[in-house]
């Protein structure tokens, strides 16, 4: 790993000669995906884009997932779900209807992490992205049309209650005091507020037995 960092640098490009340089400057990656048209190492340093070998694995992949349909209309459901509960929480909106997603979605993020002076920038989803991390919450926060938004996705390992979890994490990151995006008077609130986290952790419970008996997920054979 070490002697291909060296050999392909920039420095030793640029002492083996023009002709080489142009030709590592003409490597061309076919993978679409974060930092693409950012440069040569943002385009190449994330896994997905410089490992070929899950691009290979996909028919394999796709196959055994086959045998689990309940897999995948389970993790669905749940982001369906979630979107829908933060949504209804923020008063807010997701970037796409539910019929063009699948395990990801983009919510908008309340109006209390969104910029008063203009539009989001990238230093600002970085910054609130580090905030969750902080709290031990790892959520990837986008901006989409001058906006801040949250990209939750779902999978067998997930169940409503994170999402309530992460619901909280945001709020506590961008307000001050208990974390309520509607507490405008958090002391004088706290009970209704700890009511309110009572009833949403019932409502998530709910939705995993609902979810678990709907798609009832069991190792192929």
């Amino acid at each position: 790993g070490g002697m291909v960092q060296v050999a392909c640098s920039t420095k030793t490009c640029e002492r083996i000669g023009v002709i080489k340089t142009t030709a590592w400057g003409g490597v061309d990656n076919p993978i679409t995906s974060h930092g693409y048209g950012a440069g040569f190492l943002s385009q190449y340093v994330w896994d997905g884009a410089r490992d070929y070998s899950a691009l290979l694995a996909i028919e394999t992949c796709l196959v055994f997932w086959a045998r689990l349909p309940c897999a995948l209309g389970y993790s669905q459901a749940l982001v369906g779900w979630a979107t829908a509960f933060l949504v209804a929480r923020w008063e807010s909106v997701s970037l796409v209807s539910s019929e063009l997603s699948s395990t990801m979605m983009l919510v908008l993020l309340p109006a209390a992490a969104q910029s008063a002076d203009g539009p989001a920038t990238a230093d600002a989803a970085r910054g609130l992205q580090d905030a969750l991390f902080e709290l031990k919450v790892e959520c990837p926060v986008k901006v989409m049309h001058d906006k801040l938004y949250l990209r939750i996705s779902g999978w067998i390992y997930n169940e409503p209650l994170d999402y309530l979890r992460l619901a909280l994490a945001v709020e506590r990151a961008v307000l001050p005091g208990p974390s309520s995006i509607h507490a405008e008077a958090p002391s004088a609130l706290a009970e209704d507020v700890a009511v309110a986290e009572d009833v949403a952790v019932a409502v998530a419970a709910q939705e995993k037995e609902r979810l678990d008996t709907l798609y009832p997920i069991a190792a192929p054979i």
